[in-house]
């Protein structure tokens, strides 16, 4: 059985074991490396959730400097307008147009291009019914059923980005 080395400077090993997965195993699992990981970490989901991250930090920024004398007005800040399904849509088209782009170039498969640009439709569409109910009624507020599936589209478009950044590394 070979031992692996804990660190290149010390003369310690580690003795795998059968029911402990190798080194060289969870750093398959774990290739953060490669194309399709370092694609979803800052194309895919940097640009979809750090604009809600950045609303809440901004709340937790003027909640810590607000100074709140007594008798005055308690802090309101609308926390919840961090999940904006919106946004999240208006990504998931440019994520879902230029992952077909690149799975188009990259193999002969047409089922991933044609998923790619089945889940841009459904978004635009999403977007187009939700722009027709807020312009009917200024009041409207997305509902918690349109925010899981944007959502659920949403983690759908990044997987099939993943996949297809991950067939090449063809860059736009």
């Amino acid at each position: 059985m070979r031992s692996l080395p804990l660190h290149a400077n010390t003369h310690r090993t580690l003795q795998p074991s059968r029911r402990m997965p190798t080194h060289r195993m969870f750093r398959l699992a774990l290739n953060f490396s490669s194309p399709g990981w370092r694609w979803l970490l800052v194309e895919g989901l940097l640009p979809l959730a750090g604009a809600g991250v950045l609303y809440l930090l901004w709340g937790v920024c003027r909640l810590i400097v607000r100074n709140t004398p007594r008798g005055s007005a308690p802090f309101r800040y609308s926390w919840g307008q961090a999940l904006d399904p919106f946004g999240w849509l208006y990504g998931a088209i440019i994520i879902s147009v230029q992952s077909a782009l690149i799975s188009a170039r990259a193999s002969d498969s047409t089922v991933l291009t044609t998923s790619c640009c089945v889940g841009a439709g459904a978004c635009v569409l999403l977007l187009l019914a939700a722009m027709n109910e807020r312009g009917s009624d200024p009041a409207w507020q997305p509902s918690a059923r349109f925010q899981w599936f944007a959502a659920l589209l949403v983690v759908a478009i990044l997987f099939a980005g993943y996949r297809a950044h991950g067939l090449s590394s063809i860059r736009l």
